[in-house]
């Protein structure tokens, strides 16, 4: 016969084994639930990336923004959002686990799939170099070619007039693609920007010029609209931003940017400016002198008059694309004018005038150039600028100019 206190003794050792048992029982359901939640959250990342990859393939055209399945299961619906920001195009995918949404932004850009240093349309004037101008790459060239010319008591001091292939080119230069001609048109009108899903009165909330704001690309877009001049002297602002002016907009060296969009009939970036930053204007376009603008920036201006103008100062150094676009009823249409010692590694497309005294790492599509001195203007006159296309680098994406452009890239991961 057992004591009372040998079996208090069993029930008590019953309990523990019990406990223990249950303990391990539980720690292995939440282990598995745990896994289940750990490769599920595994599984939407991976269908963000495909969503990213499809991006990267898929034609615009054919784009579908409302919601697009990737897989057949309707738990796994997987959102696609494809924008213009600036001349990039921007591209956010989402999608959702349970309780946990996951998200991803990047900016897409295009690759030359038959890169170029040059296309000068042919209007039956050859393009005279003169001192130290080079054209280093494959290029389409008026029927009548290159020649030497002498101004400034300065003759062409290279040995070929140009290094690389020549083809006779037409005489109009080709047309930007139509996407982004319609952008610009709708962008510029008056009032706020459709992409603005938040908008805020400029006048509200900058004190004295100075403006601080940041705005994940994973949340909407935030805007700051004035239909008056905007001044900014100092602050920061970063992120899925937009400001907006319907005269002007003026930024100091002092602002700090990073992916943000401006939009105005006329911008200027003060001297020593650094950012990364897209622009777009109606009027003028100035980067101040010494200024750095990162990749990828983009300086889009659709000329709404006579003597439109993007002037980019001495020394400073651009990597990105810069685009004048406009119609034709105007005789002076508009100019790209970029200084001495000024850099750009990217693109230039002006639908008249480019003036060059720096340096294109890329290419250079125009109607003509033309070289002002104090004393003449001269038409189809490169004195001292550059055009090598052989030095852009092999990774660079930019705008699609034309819709036979089909490679797509990431250019930039965003925040």
């Amino acid at each position: 016969m057992l004591k009372a206190g040998s079996l208090l003794y069993a029930i008590f050792i019953s309990l523990i084994i019990g406990s223990i048992a249950t303990s391990f029982v539980l720690y292995s359901y939440y282990q598995k639930l745990r896994m289940a939640q750990y490769e599920g959250r595994i599984e939407a990342i991976e269908r963000v990336h495909s969503a990213m990859n499809l991006l990267r393939t898929q034609e615009i055209k054919d784009f579908d923004p409302d919601k697009t399945y990737l897989f057949s299961r309707d738990e796994q619906a997987i959102q696609l959002q494809l924008e213009h920001w600036g001349g990039f195009y921007l591209a956010t995918a989402k999608t959702s686990f349970r309780q946990s949404s996951f998200q991803e932004s990047v900016l897409l850009g295009y690759k030359n799939e038959t890169p170029f240093a040059l296309y000068l349309a042919d209007n039956n004037h050859p393009l005279s170099l003169c001192g130290d101008a080079r054209v280093i790459g494959n290029s389409f060239i008026p029927q009548r070619g290159l020649k030497r010319a002498y101004i400034e008591g300065k003759s062409y001091s290279g040995k070929d007039l140009i290094n690389g292939t020549k083809t006779t080119s037409e005489n109009k230069i080709p047309d930007l693609n139509d996407p982004l001609k319609d952008y610009l048109d709708r962008i510029l009108l008056d009032g706020i920007p459709k992409e603005a899903h938040k908008v805020v009165s400029y006048n509200d909330v900058a004190s004295e010029g100075v403006l601080e704001s940041q705005q994940s690309f994973q949340d909407s877009t935030l805007c700051y609209y004035s239909p008056e001049r905007i001044y900014l002297y100092d602050g920061k602002l970063k992120g899925r931003i937009i400001v907006k002016s319907e005269e002007s907009i003026y930024l100091e060296g002092t602002v700090f940017a990073e992916d943000i969009l401006l939009i105005a009939p006329r911008i200027e970036l003060a001297a020593n400016f650094k950012g990364s930053i897209h622009l777009i204007a109606s009027d003028t376009i100035i980067i101040g002198a010494y200024s750095e603008l990162y990749y990828p920036s983009s300086i889009l201006l659709e000329s709404k008059r006579e003597r439109s103008a993007i002037i980019i100062q001495e020394s400073a150094k651009i990597a990105g694309e810069v685009i004048l676009y406009g119609t034709d009823n105007y005789t002076n249409k508009g100019v790209v004018s970029i200084k001495e010692a000024a850099e750009l590694t990217g693109n230039v497309y002006s639908f008249d005038k480019v003036e060059l005294r720096g340096k294109v790492k890329g290419s250079i599509t125009c109607e003509k150039f033309i070289l002002k001195t104090s004393s003449s203007i001269y038409e189809n006159h490169l004195l001292d600028g550059v055009i090598n296309a052989e030095e852009m680098p092999q990774e660079y994406l930019g705008i699609q100019i034309k819709t036979s452009q089909r490679i797509r890239g990431i250019a930039k991961w965003l925040d």
